[in-house]
């Protein structure tokens, strides 16, 4: 049966985008100065735990005596979050990279730290990282959009990615790519990370079936003790006054 030449064009076309290797979707994860764990401040040039990024804990703080990049709201605890672009490129055995036409790699930027998912997996990269992938003279970030605010932590934001990376493991420039992790974690911080809040109602109500005696409980524990203690005191008294 003979082809037509839009399923000859669709196969081709494929084959030739399967055959780039894009170095915005990496293969191997991003050296950092202080690891996965932690985050460089350029103020003193020390490492921080992580959890102490962008909220409030004040241990890295810019001339202004603010944190720098964190991108707070009006609001408290409410931090902007942007969808970022960059090309595609193409490997090469020349210096100069070859841009994949109308083909973007996505990222989103949120309390410090970037998050994407390539061909070496889901990675959270410190923005104020020397060797930051998208820092001066590095990567060309073609466009950021911002796309509202959040107060997921950082840790909720790590958790969430990494259980969607377990559910979809394997990078395909089509099937399973930057764009369709991006979409998932917009979602879910402009949800304010649902999903964790939901477990930890879920361990309440976990602990609640293992300790039956609710405050309902106790109160009629309570009333019939009293109801007992009534009963039984004018016997009490009886028996120690006929004693006596």
């Amino acid at each position: 049966m003979a082809l037509s030449l839009k399923t000859i064009f669709l196969v081709l076309g494929h084959l030739i985008l399967c055959s780039f290797q894009p170095s915005s979707a990496s293969r191997e994860l991003e050296s950092q100065k202080c690891g996965e764990d932690g985050f460089y401040c350029p103020t003193n040039g020390e490492c921080f735990d992580r959890e102490l990024r962008c909220n409030s804990a004040t241990v890295c703080l810019d001339s202004n005596g603010k944190e720098a990049k964190c991108y707070e709201s009006s609001t408290a605890g409410m931090y902007k979050y942007y969808r970022k672009e960059s090309p595609i490129t193409s490997g090469s055995s020349s210096r100069k990279k070859r841009s994949v036409s109308n083909l973007k790699h996505w990222f989103v930027e949120y309390r410090g730290f970037v998050y994407e998912f390539g061909k070496a997996g889901f990675q959270a990269l410190d923005i104020n990282d020397p060797n930051y992938k998208y820092g001066p003279g590095r990567e060309k970030v073609l466009k950021e959009e911002l796309k509202g605010t959040s107060r997921c932590t950082s840790k909720q934001v790590r958790e969430f990615s990494k259980k969607w990376e377990k559910e979809h493991p394997k990078y395909h420039l089509i099937a399973n790519n930057c764009q369709d992790f991006v979409k998932a974690l917009l979602q879910e911080l402009e949800s304010n990370c649902p999903s964790r809040v939901r477990r930890q109602d879920e361990d309440k109500e976990s602990l609640k079936a293992q300790c039956p005696i609710n405050s309902a409980g106790l109160s009629s524990l309570f009333s019939f003790n009293w109801k007992l203690y009534a009963f039984l005191t004018p016997l009490i008294a009886f028996a120690i006054f006929d004693m006596i």
